[in-house]
C-alpha cells in the first residue's frame, strides 16, 4: 500500500543516516537492502546485500534475501549459489532448501528440486508449499498420480490458495478426469474470481465433457476479468 511504500522509503533514509554513524555495520546494510527489495529497486538491494556478506560473510540471511531478489531478477543461477552458501551456514532451515529447489525447478532440474522439496518437508511437515511445488515438479516428470497425491496434500494443509486447485486441476486434466479438474477450477473461482486462467482451464474441461455452451460462457468470462485487469 502507498502507507507501507512511504514507510519503507522513510526506514531507507533512516538506514542511510545510521550508515554515516556506523559504516561498517552489516546488518543495516541488509536492513537497507530489504527495505530496497520491499519498494522493487533490486539494484541497490543486491548492493546493499553484497555490502553486508562483505563485512560478514557468515550470515545465512543474507545470502537467502539475495538470492530471493537474483530469483525475482530470473538469475537463478546466482541465486541457488547463494542459497547453497545459506545451507552451508545453515543446515537446518526448512525455506533455505525450499528456495533451492525453486531455483532449481526454474533451471530444469527437477530430480535436484524433488531432493530439495523433500529434505524442506524432512525439516518442516507442514511446509505447504513444497507439497505443492513437488506436485508441479512431478508432472513435469510426467508422475501425474505422485503429483496427484502432492497437489491434494497441498489443499488439505491449506484450502484457501487458489494456486493449488488450479494445479491438481491440470493434473486431473492430464488423467483425463476431466469432471474432477472442472471441480477444482471452480474451487479456484470461488476462491478468486476474478481469475480469467481458471475460466479458460474450466472451458476446456467443459469441452472435452461435451458441454459446449458451458464452455463458450466461461471462455467470455475468461475476456471480461482479463478486462478489469
Amino acid at each position: 500500500t502507498y502507507q507501507q511504500l512511504n514507510d519503507y522509503y522513510a526506514a531507507i533514509r533512516d538506514y542511510n543516516k545510521a550508515i554515516k554513524l556506523q559504516p561498517n555495520d552489516a546488518d543495516i546494510y541488509f536492513s537497507r537492502g530489504h527495505a530496497e527489495q520491499f519498494v522493487k529497486n533490486y539494484k541497490a538491494a543486491i548492493s546493499d546485500y553484497d555490502k553486508a556478506i562483505t563485512i560478514n560473510g557468515n550470515v545465512a540471511r543474507y545470502y537467502d534475501y539475495r538470492g530471493e531478489v537474483k530469483y525475482i531478477q530470473g538469475d537463478y543461477t546466482g541465486a541457488k549459489k547463494d542459497y547453497n552458501r545459506a545451507i552451508e551456514i545453515s543446515p537446518n532451515i526448512p525455506s533455505f532448501y525450499y528456495d533451492r529447489g525453486e531455483s532449481e525447478f526454474m533451471l530444469n532440474e527437477y530430480a535436484l528440486a524433488l531432493k530439495d522439496y523433500n529434505k524442506t518437508l524432512e525439516l518442516d511437515a507442514n511446509y505447504v508449499y513444497a507439497y505443492w511445488s513437488l506436485a508441479k515438479t512431478k508432472d513435469k516428470l510426467k508422475d501425474l498420480n505422485g503429483a496427484l497425491v502432492d497437489a491434494t496434500k497441498s489443499i488439505s494443509l491449506n484450502p484457501n490458495v487458489p494456486d493449488f486447485f488450479l494445479t491438481r486441476g491440470l493434473i486431473k486434466k492430464q488423467l483425463k478426469d476431466y469432471y474432477g479438474a472442472s471441480s477444482d477450477y471452480t474451487e479456484a473461482i470461488e476462491l478468486d474470481p476474478n481469475l480469467s486462467i481458471a475460466y479458460t482451464y474450466r472451458a476446456m474441461a467443459k469441452e472435452k465433457m461435451g458441454d459446449s455452451q458451458g464452455a463458450v460462457l466461461d471462455l467470455n468470462k475468461a475476456q471480461q476479468t482479463k478486462k478489469k485487469k
